[in-house]
């Protein structure tokens, strides 16, 4: 589940990488402040609501738990069963999504800090402008090519993920029905792990 999780940040983790170079080499130095300022004014803002929302939902079940709700409303209760729901989404919105937050502004203001010269010296006659066709061109390379690049490899990972789920939905009976033969059950969860001789 955690190289799952990493995959699926392939996307949205290149996008905050490579969203400052695009934007700064076409609409120019203006154009990224205004990317940087919108980022870390919604993004500051967001990580605060998540990380305070979190806390909440997570105080809420404990609340719950010690009986704060009075006689009859704590553990095996619906009451119980809709804080857990609550705090399900309240953990990872305060220890992950929320802190994630603010190294996602850190990392666009540092690959804006890191391009800054070339930025500069593609701009130096005038740093209002925007659109210069050597920025554009820059600019439409990078799209290109790293999209290019992640959305192939977001296309096979999504291969392999509906193999493993395929995988994971045989049942013994299915394999053997394939290969007309039985095989032992400690022999066919091997084979979906990858282990052993047997290959489904």
């Amino acid at each position: 589940s955690t190289n799952a999780a990493i995959e699926e940040m392939l996307l949205p983790g290149g996008m905050a990488v490579f969203a400052p170079a695009v934007v700064g080499f076409i609409l120019g130095p203006l154009g990224l402040a205004g990317l940087l300022v919108g980022s870390l004014s919604s993004g500051f803002m967001q990580a605060v609501t998540m990380s305070n929302a979190g806390g909440a939902w997570d105080n809420a079940k404990k609340y719950v738990e010690k009986g704060g709700l009075g006689e009859g409303k704590g553990k095996k209760t619906s009451y119980h069963e809709a804080v857990v729901v609550g705090d399900t989404v309240g953990d990872p919105f305060k220890d992950t999504s929320g802190p994630a937050l603010n190294v996602l502004i850190k990392l666009m203001s540092l690959v804006s800090l890191v391009l800054a010269p070339a930025f500069k010296q593609l701009y130096k006659e005038d740093a209002t402008a925007s659109f210069d066709d050597m920025g554009v061109l820059y600019g439409c390379i990078i799209i290109v090519v790293v999209g290019g690049i992640m959305i192939f490899a977001r296309i096979r990972i999504n291969a392999r993920n509906a193999a493993r789920r395929n995988a994971f939905e045989a049942t013994p009976e299915d394999f053997a029905l394939s290969t007309q033969e039985a095989i032992p059950m400690e022999e066919f969860e091997a084979a979906i792990r990858g282990e052993g001789e047997t290959k489904l």
